[in-house]
């Protein structure tokens, strides 16, 4: 089924979560909305941006928009019940995690000091992250912010060199940090 005909009102369109929570929308908005959430993630957007998203979505799709109060008082209860429904995370402030490794990638202290003890390490959004590979676990404990990439490469290699043996490239580096990105374990 075409995204036009999706997003017309009244009819229902099922979405299914990361957990398996399946839910249907029939509200033209809420589910444009929806399709911007997915299309967004993981990252953030605000209300008020969802909201002209989700607008310039139905307009794109030459879908009817509803009016502005009754369009915001639709998607906000909408938006609550998906978040009732642990579906979505609503937030007064933005979390700082950075899906992209910076120049000088960093971790929180808390997290860096628990990769030394446990394999499962908090997100940014406080849901647990299993880091299958001790090498992952031994980088994650040397993003302090302070190391560039090369530092941080020569580091990552003594600190293996002494647990594994196996030799680390700038390719396992870029990979290993972009897993630690999408995991949300990274911060700006």
């Amino acid at each position: 089924m075409k995204e036009r005909t999706k997003l017309q009102a009244g009819l229902s369109v099922t979405f299914v979560g990361n957990l398996g929570v399946r839910f249907q929308l029939d509200q033209a908005l809420a589910k444009a909305a929806m399709f911007e959430l997915i299309h967004q993630a993981p990252g953030l957007v605000s209300f008020p941006e969802l909201t002209v998203r989700a607008l310039a979505r139905l307009n794109a799709n030459g879908q009817e928009p509803p009016a502005h109060d009754a369009g915001a008082e639709e998607l906000t209860g909408a938006l609550f019940e998906l978040y009732l429904m642990r579906f979505i995370d609503l937030r007064q402030l933005e979390p700082r995690f950075v899906v992209e490794p910076s120049v000088r990638p960093n971790a929180n202290a808390f997290v860096r000091w628990l990769s030394g003890q446990t394999r499962w390490l908090p997100t940014q959004f406080h849901r647990p992250a299993q880091i299958e590979e001790e090498r992952g676990l031994k980088l994650v404990a040397l993003l302090d912010g302070t190391r560039g990439k090369t530092k941080l490469l020569t580091d990552w290699r003594e600190e293996l060199g002494a647990h594994t043996g196996k030799p680390v490239s700038e390719h396992d580096l870029a990979m290993t940090l972009s897993e630690l990105g999408r995991l949300r374990l990274l911060q700006s």
